[in-house]
């Protein structure tokens, strides 16, 4: 270099600094592992608890299974004695009784009548008539009493208002005979005997404690029923008009109730 040039001033070279890199901070490893493990415990709790629950819930139905399978077991294994339908409930006697439901009696509200000349009653239903034919003569061996659910006034009137003979017409003739000395077998002979009748029935029938019999004569025009007994050796008759089941039914009822007071 000339020394007599004169050196030119070099501009220094303005260096930048470089930024240094900064360094990541790494996360935290055991951090993550806790929240795993937390999640991982809490997903195995709640499987122990649903299959617990399951289990259980599958062991209670089957004990109630087994239980019922027990009971119908008991019920239909046969037993060498036999068991009744009906097993009374074990109480302190050593004899327990069974009680049946009492039975509803059809005649309690009827009306009763008595008659104190002959010594009977009965019961007859409350819109029925009884109206008594009593023979003012002494000669005579009958009375009669007529048991229907029309007044007197209507059978009996002349002419009358309705025909006896009508079949919603219910007339029970209740006949007592003032003869004496008699008995059963003597008035079913008689009744055996009569020619006016082609064909007789009888069977055994009770009124107010005494022994009778009920009889069917078939005649020619008609067929008759009645039933007879013989009480202090004189002669009830009892005899019904016209026959329909539901009247045959009151009949026997009315005799049910017959009671004689001497």
């Amino acid at each position: 270099m000339d020394p007599n040039i004169p050196a030119q001033a070099t501009t220094p070279e303005i260096q930048t600094p470089v930024a240094e890199p900064v360094p990541s901070v790494p996360s935290n490893p055991s951090s993550k592992t806790k929240y795993i493990i937390f999640g991982v415990l809490i997903l195995f709790i709640l499987i122990i608890l649903g299959g617990g629950t399951y289990y259980l819930g599958v062991a209670k139905q089957q004990s109630i299974m087994q239980k019922n399978n027990k009971v119908v077991t008991a019920t239909v294994t046969p037993s060498e004695t036999p068991i009744s339908s009906l097993t009374p409930i074990p109480s302190s006697s050593s004899n327990p009784t069974l009680t049946s439901a009492p039975t509803t009696d059809p005649t309690i509200n009827w009306k009763t009548y008595a008659n104190t000349k002959y010594e009977f009653s009965f019961k007859y239903p409350p819109n029925f008539f009884v109206d008594e034919q009593d023979n003012q003569d002494p000669g005579a061996e009958i009375d009669s009493i007529f048991v229907t659910n029309f007044s007197s006034s209507d059978l009996f009137s002349s002419p009358p208002r309705k025909n006896p003979s009508d079949s919603d017409v219910f007339q029970m003739n209740i006949y007592y005979d003032r003869r004496i000395n008699t008995d059963l077998q003597t008035e079913k002979s008689l009744n055996y005997r009569d020619t006016s009748v082609l064909h007789n029935t009888f069977s055994d029938y009770s009124v107010g404690g005494e022994p009778g019999f009920k009889f069917v004569q078939t005649a020619t025009l008609s067929t008759v029923f009645g039933v007879i007994t013989v009480h202090n050796h004189k002669v009830f008759s009892f005899s019904l008009r016209n026959e329909t089941p539901e009247f045959n039914r009151t009949f026997d009822q009315i005799l049910s109730t017959f009671k004689f007071t001497q």
